[in-house]
């Protein structure tokens, strides 16, 4: 067959769905009447008040700056006419906000999601409060430039607040065409994208632009039976392997805002992925660190209590195991082992599941000891994506088994990108890395925006409905990580082994700068198991001392997330982890020193006028030489030592410095 379309004929296809767009809306009602607050958000739910409720427009600017938290409120009526039509508040506000309607913390809104579908329990209500708390979207190059810069912001613009009824024909037909356009554009040349080519043409040929709107729409049936007949006549797929479509969204607990901004964060990115479920019950979400889980469940429990319903309902996974994702060079043997035990004990109390994922796709290198510490703590899989960054030694698998010094092995996969759109792009790039060795026939794409939270949108999951039928790269399932790594696991031992450490070859700088943290880290790390000897020893008297200690130690493991504990986070950040870190040396302090005194009035002789205590709180046996000042101790001549077993041991008096040591 002639090759018959222009390599950018798909320009075409994009020029129709530009014409189909606004035809979407079938009927729009402006939302007005809005107020404007500002205020300083101080922690999570407390604010200090700038000003009284003013009034905006759609089409005014707001003012942007890090320290400053905008409101906006309104109420609208819905009238009857549109009560019992697919309605979505199309909210542009500029920045990063969450959505509130009728005081129920309800959709994230930012530069990736502006429509909002309406529940059927609203539109019955008729009326609708909506509150909308905005901050600065950090996350865009426009921030981050004036950030640096120390320049001026700008301000962000309340662009739209509508109602929109929608037109399910041509929503339906608008994304048929966009998924079914994104890959003929990602086709290698050849027949099939010929055939692609003219299943579009004929089907865009079909709608009757003449007639003006009634014409398209009355059009759109046969356009879509002609596109959906054509592709179908296409059997053969380019692979006969299965792409596993993840839904997630990577959250750093801190970078370019402070901790308490990603609380906020996890709000937005939590509450807009239950109301996806809500729409599409396809729609599986897997979700790393408990730590996001637990601001959830002290700061929005309406949220928490759906995340938790929906856990049980099978379509949100969560995973991950540690209580953050941290660097996994800079903490020690006995940090990996807290961030396990915290983080699957907070996931078996609140969801009665075991976590067997290491999920760490973003954290800057891996030690050779993690195979190990992982096995001993029941964990199976390792996930990442950062070593596939290397730009000189490059990482020779994407599957493998991962090797430590005493031989324990787990499973490694390396993702790809995790910020993946489920664009023709992101399936043709994952496509190309089919390694075609007849062993393997399954392969994540993860898909969601992240980083800075947000996750999937609602075009992923229409694009997404149609992928199997209009997309002829490989077989398409949406699943949960755990389920993707069991399958994988079925047929492991052909897989290469790579025994050694996983090595970065980026951000090294991180292990050398604000050294202040890492030397805080390991003071912490120290102190606190110096403190758990103690408390371990006088719970045998006075009882459990777990809950106090995994408080203070759950400071330290958030601290230990790989952009905090790295130094590369913004200043802000940077100062309240020393805050925090100091606060921890303080709190272990006091717990070390209420210990060790109920341990020695148990221990203390009635008899003896001052009675001293040493401990070696290591694990092994020293001969190290002891000295104590005895300045304001030592009264007479008459002392003794004993070891632990009551047997006096010789000692001297010595002079140093003009003080007496025993």
């Amino acid at each position: 067959m002639d090759l018959k379309y222009h390599k950018t004929d798909y320009l075409l296809f994009e020029a129709i769905l530009g014409k189909l767009l606004p035809l979407v809306s079938d009927a729009e009602m402006e939302v007005g009447g809005w107020k404007r607050r500002y205020s300083r958000y101080i922690k999570p739910g407390e604010y200090e008040y700038l000003e009284e409720w003013k009034d905006i427009s759609p089409g005014e600017k707001w003012t942007v700056n890090p320290e400053i938290t905008a409101f906006f409120s309104t109420v609208v009526n819905i009238p009857d006419k549109l009560k019992g039509r697919d309605l979505y508040l199309n909210l542009k506000i500029g920045g990063e906000a969450l959505l509130y309607l009728n005081g129920r913390p309800y959709h994230g809104l930012d530069r990736n999601r502006n429509m909002v579908k309406l529940e059927d329990d609203l539109k019955s209500a008729g009326t609708v409060d909506i509150l909308i708390e905005a901050a600065v979207d950090r996350q865009s190059y426009e921030f981050q430039y004036r950030y640096w810069a120390n320049a001026k912001y700008k301000d962000h613009r309340f662009e739209t607040a509508k109602i929109v009824a929608v037109n399910k024909s041509v929503w339906d037909y608008y994304f048929d065409l966009a998924t079914a356009k994104e890959f003929y554009k990602n086709l290698p040349d050849g027949e099939m994208k010929n055939r692609y080519y003219l299943g579009l043409k004929d089907s865009v040929m079909a709608i009757d632009f003449v007639s003006g709107r009634e014409g398209v729409i009355n059009s759109l049936p046969k356009a879509k039976s002609i596109l959906y007949n054509e592709i179908g006549e296409i059997h053969n797929k380019l692979s006969d392997s299965t792409i596993h479509l993840i839904g997630h969204s990577h959250l750093d607990i801190g970078y370019l805002w402070p901790v308490k901004e990603t609380i906020r964060k996890s709000a937005r990115t939590f509450s807009t992925a239950l109301r996806l479920m809500d729409q599409y019950g396809y729609y599986k979400f897997t979700q790393s660190q408990p730590q996001l889980y637990e601001y959830a469940k002290t700061y929005f429990p309406e949220i928490y209590e759906g995340i938790k319903e929906r856990v049980k309902m099978g379509q949100l996974e969560a995973e991950g195991a540690m209580w953050v994702e941290p660097d996994c060079n800079l903490i020690s043997g006995e940090s990996f082992i807290r961030q396990i035990l915290v983080g699957k004990e907070f996931f078996k109390n609140e969801f009665g599941k075991d976590s067997r994922i290491l999920w760490l796709p973003d954290t800057f290198g891996f030690s050779y000891i993690l195979p190990q510490i992982m096995k001993g703590c029941g964990i199976d899989y390792f996930v990442t994506q950062k070593i596939q960054w290397n730009r000189i030694n490059k990482f020779p698998y994407d599957l493998f088994r991962w090797k430590s010094a005493d031989g324990s092995e787990v499973l490694a996969l390396f993702t790809g990108d995790y910020n993946g759109a489920v664009s023709g792009s992101d399936i043709r790039k994952k496509y190309e890395t089919f390694d075609g060795d007849g062993n393997r026939s399954d392969y994540p794409l993860l898909y969601g925006f992240g980083d800075g939270g947000g996750g999937v949108t609602l075009e992923m999951l229409e694009t997404i409905k149609r992928l199997n039928r209009l997309n002829k790269t490989a077989n398409f399932k949406t699943s949960f990580a755990s389920e993707l790594l069991n399958k994988l696991s079925g047929s492991c031992e052909h897989l290469p082994v790579w025994d050694d450490e996983l090595y970065l070859e980026a951000h090294r700088g991180v292990y050398t700068t604000h050294a202040e943290l890492k030397k805080l880290n390991r003071l912490c790390e120290r102190t606190l198991r110096d403190t758990e000897f103690f408390l371990s020893i006088s719970s045998m008297e006075h009882g459990s001392y777990y809950t106090k200690l995994k408080e203070i130690w759950k400071k330290v493991l958030t601290n230990q997330f790989h952009d905090i504990l790295s130094g590369s986070t913004i200043a802000e950040t940077f100062y309240n982890a020393v805050d925090s870190y100091n606060e921890v040396l303080f709190e272990a302090k006091k717990l070390k020193e209420s210990a060790s005194e109920s341990i020695f009035e148990d221990c203390k002789h009635q008899d003896m006028e001052t009675f001293i205590m040493v401990w070696n709180t290591l694990g092994w046996e020293r001969n190290d030489v002891a000295e104590i000042k005895l300045d304001n101790i030592y009264k007479n001549n008459r002392y003794n030592v004993f070891d632990e077993n009551g047997s006096k041991i010789p000692c001297q008096i010595t002079e140093k410095n003009g003080s007496k040591l025993a």
